[in-house]
This record gives structure tokens, sequence and C-alpha cells, in this order.
């Protein structure tokens, strides 16, 4: 487990090879006992974890606010409060799926320095999980010594508490899904596990669910390619602008 003390609060990973098949590059920063996520590539979002307990998923502010949209915010909500010390208990806040069999090729290759995780094997995927605790990462190592999961990273926050960063493997192959065209994008974004066109999926897609109070935003990040309103493909179902989702396209 990297620990990351309080002058030097950022921490970069991803999940594959930088020359090969991956998914984007995600940065965890901490200020004092806020936390910021966001992913790499063009797309502007940024979760934002405060101390206050309030959460929020919102596009970033060099993107500013949306046409139709009365601020920068998407959701926001109220995570559960962080447990005391010595329960063996943590509050999760963003768990996000990393699908093997969508991970994207032609990326460009990451600058900066970034801690890459394996995928899981296919078929299955590798999730990232961040949680607020009060315990100590001695204690967090300890208890997650029996488990299937692996501490990758812990911030000391201000206030005394910590956030972790963790990864386990799930039994869920991704789904193939289509979001029809919509706005100024004249094309649909394809989900599916044969890449057709052979783009590498460059593409990445970042579906989320709609977290009420007291849950953790869970996310889904896909690799997609372009194709045409018209053209014929089997998927599992179609992405309406009613899901929330992220994309990396320009």
């Amino acid at each position: 487990m990297k620990i990351i003390g309080k002058r030097n609060q950022r921490f970069r990973l991803a999940i594959g090879n930088p020359e090969n098949r991956r998914s984007n590059v995600w940065r965890i920063v901490a200020y004092k006992s806020d936390v910021y996520v966001s992913c790499g590539g063009t797309a502007p979002a940024k979760f934002s974890f405060h101390k206050s307990g309030i959460c929020r998923d919102a596009f970033t502010g060099e993107f500013g606010v949306p046409p139709g949209m009365q601020d920068r915010v998407i959701t926001r909500w109220r995570r559960a409060e962080t447990p005391p010390p010595n329960t063996g208990k943590a509050c999760s806040v963003l768990e996000i799926a990393f699908p093997t069999d969508f991970l994207s090729e032609k990326l460009e290759v990451p600058s900066k320095e970034t801690y890459w995780l394996d995928p899981a094997p296919p078929g299955q995927s590798k999730c990232i999980e961040m949680s607020f605790s009060s315990d100590t990462p001695d204690v967090v190592e300890a208890l997650l010594q029996p488990t299937q999961r692996t501490a990758l990273a812990a911030f000391s926050l201000e206030n005394q508490t910590w956030f972790y960063v963790t990864s386990h493997i799930i039994a869920f192959r991704g789904q193939e899904m289509r979001m029809p065209a919509a706005g100024n994008r004249k094309f649909d974004f394809l989900i599916a596990l044969e890449d057709a066109s052979r783009s590498g999926r460059s593409i990445r897609i970042l579906v989320m669910s709609s977290p009420r109070d007291g849950d953790k935003m869970i996310a889904w990040e896909y690799g997609a390619s372009k194709c045409e309103p018209g053209a014929v493909h089997a998927v599992d179902g179609t992405l309406t602008s009613q899901k929330i989702f992220h994309s990396t396209w320009q």
C-alpha cells in the first residue's frame, strides 16, 4: 500500500498496459479533508467527496455549465457517516468496474507517473473501490489480508481520517450496449465484444448509477467505437440519454 502524505496528495492509476490494452487513467487528489477523483482522456467529469458528507458528480470548472443545466452538478448525494476507529468498517463512496473484454487499444501512452494494475482474467472485471475510514493503514491491511481485496493507496486527511483505494475482481463480463446519436454527435457509440471496425475501442465510456443518500456511486468503464446510426449490431440493450454517462470522444 502506498501511503500518501499531506504534502503530495496525488495518486494516478489505470488498468492494463500503457502501450497496449488499457483503461483511462484515474487521478485522485486530496485537499485537507476533501477528495477529488477524475478520469483521463477528454472526459470533463469529476467526483468530489467532501468533509461535510456531500458527494458530487459534476462537470469540471474548465468545461463549464452545459447548455440546459443550471450548474455543473449532475448528481449530488450525502454519503454515510465514517465509522469510528477499531470497528473494522469503512464508508465506501465510489466503486468502478473495468471489464477486461472491453479495454481499449490505440490510446496515447501516459507521460506522467501512473500506478498500473493487471486486468482481471477474460470474462471478468477488475474493480477499484474508494472508502473513508477511521482505521490506520496497518489495521486496514490486517483486515484485508484474509480477503480477496488489495490495498493500493491510503491518503492521510486533515480531520484524522483516511481515504483508501483498494482493488478486487468480480465475475462480471460487461454488457454490450449502443448509445444512439444525440446533440452534435451524429454517430452512435457501440460497446461490443467484437471490435468489428478494428478501432481498438479507443473511445472510453463511463456509465454511472444514481446513488441516493447513504449509497456509494457505482460506475462501469467501457471501451467503445463509433458506428453509423443505421448499422445493424446485436447488443444487450440501448443506453439512452436518461442514463448518466461520460465519454472521451472529441
